[in-house]
């Protein structure tokens, strides 16, 4: 993938809206992630601001636990608890998308309602 055009990375998150039922835009869908049902998605939701050495270990330790065949990086864009302070959303979501990038079966995806 290289380096996210921060455009892209804008385009993807603007069809997200408040005011509609919740859905999850996918900013990459793991290459080697859940192809048939059932299979075992392990999730991982925070604000990533910014993606730190302990939400590796987290992912890293789940993975260990669950064995998933999926790991799903979610990032809310409008937390409910947190203010938006700190890195801009479209960076946070570069920050994501170079981390899954070496890893085939992780997934980044944003949701407006968190």
């Amino acid at each position: 993938m290289g380096n996210p055009d921060p455009v892209w990375i804008a385009d993807c998150l603007a069809g997200l809206s408040p005011t509609e039922p919740p859905q999850l835009a996918f900013l990459r869908r793991a290459p080697e992630g859940i192809g048939a049902l059932p299979g075992t998605l392990l999730c991982l939701s925070a604000s990533f601001n910014p993606m730190t050495v302990a939400h590796a270990a987290l992912v890293r330790e789940g993975s260990r636990l669950v064995s998933p065949q999926e790991v799903l990086l979610l990032l809310a864009t409008a937390n409910v608890d947190k203010y938006n302070e700190g890195l801009p959303l479209e960076r946070r979501f570069d920050l994501l998308l170079r981390f899954a990038e070496s890893r085939p079966r992780v997934s980044v995806a944003a949701v407006h309602h968190g």
